[in-house]
């Protein structure tokens, strides 16, 4: 049945069956596509009265994580995400365009927000508040200012079409993400699981050829989130390891996603039943504590069958 509003973004949305003997509500959205929440943090959400920024941003995350859960755990988290810089906006919402072209010099129709237009869907990938935001993306930032495409505006759409200075700021990107040899590492930071980082995952990118960067190793003084996203455009690609279901993996996993690097998905084998329900299509390496070895092998041949032999001595 459609829901008369989601209740993170109040865009219209179809709630679906509620998963049986469990207290979650699934919805698939308009502006922040698949989700669960579970009744207690949605009741706990509306208490909060959230600015639309919040909103807007924790539903920019949602559709960046399809099929992510919200729970009271969670929520305060979610709540706090900070959008990207207004470039790399600008860049995610470049790189849909491309693929949404049908070849190089096709036209994109972006339309308004409204009964059975795509507009919340690219308000959503920009992390934009609201349509006037997105317009001013396109029109001047990436056409005035960037002239990384042409535009046209008819009644309540934007039609773009990326220009040969888009594809080589494309082309750009890409060489950027490939320049540093570093493989990205995702996951929990607690001991449970630090044996895994340790004995399997640090050495795993190593032994592939590549420098294993976590981020509770790296000196910086950004805030955390501005860091995390810094060192993933300088990656080559993301080792990302859902056990313990943190938010924070999903949001980086969908970060390296919107930006086109490959992710490599890692969980303990006791732990894949809790992946939220879309992202269980990926092919999870699964590992053991007791055989940390084998997973080690496993990711270092996944890394290599991948991205190929990387250039730093093991």
């Amino acid at each position: 049945m459609f829901s008369p509003s989601c209740p993170v973004c109040g865009s219209s949305s179809k709630k679906l069956a509620n998963p049986e003997g469990r207290d979650l509500h699934e919805f698939d959205c308009k502006r922040c596509g698949r989700f669960s929440i579970t009744g207690s943090a949605e009741a706990v959400l509306e208490n909060k009265k959230p600015t639309d920024r919040q909103k807007m941003n924790l539903s920019s995350w949602l559709r960046q994580n399809s099929g992510s859960s919200i729970n009271t755990t969670n929520l305060d988290s979610l709540l706090s995400l900070a959008a990207p810089t207004f470039a790399e906006r600008a860049d995610l919402l470049l790189g849909r365009i491309a693929r949404e072209a049908a070849h190089a010099g096709a036209s994109v129709s972006i339309e308004a927000p409204g009964w059975g237009s795509n507009g919340e869907m690219w308000c959503s990938i920009s992390w934009s508040l609201h349509w006037e935001e997105l317009v001013y993306l396109l029109t001047a930032y990436l056409g005035d200012e960037k002239q990384w495409i042409t535009y046209s505006s008819v009644m309540s759409s934007v039609s773009a079409k990326i220009t040969p200075k888009g594809y080589e700021r494309l082309d750009e990107l890409r060489h950027t993400s490939a320049a540093e040899p570093i493989g990205f590492c995702a996951m929990w930071f607690d001991k449970e699981v630090l044996p895994a980082w340790t004995d399997a995952i640090s050495p795993a990118i190593r032994d592939a050829g590549y420098r294993d960067v976590r981020i509770d190793s790296v000196h910086h003084n950004n805030r955390i989130d501005d860091e995390i996203m810094a060192q993933i455009r300088r990656s080559r690609f993301v080792v990302a390891d859902f056990t313990g279901q943190r938010g924070g993996v999903y949001f980086e996993a969908g970060f390296a996603i919107g930006l086109g690097l490959p992710v490599i998905w890692t969980i303990r084998e006791d732990a894949l039943k809790d992946v939220h329900f879309d992202n269980r299509q990926y092919n999870f390496i699964q590992w053991n504590p007791s055989d940390l070895q084998a997973f080690r092998r496993a990711l270092t041949s996944r890394i290599e069958a991948t991205l190929g032999r990387g250039p730093v001595a093991a």
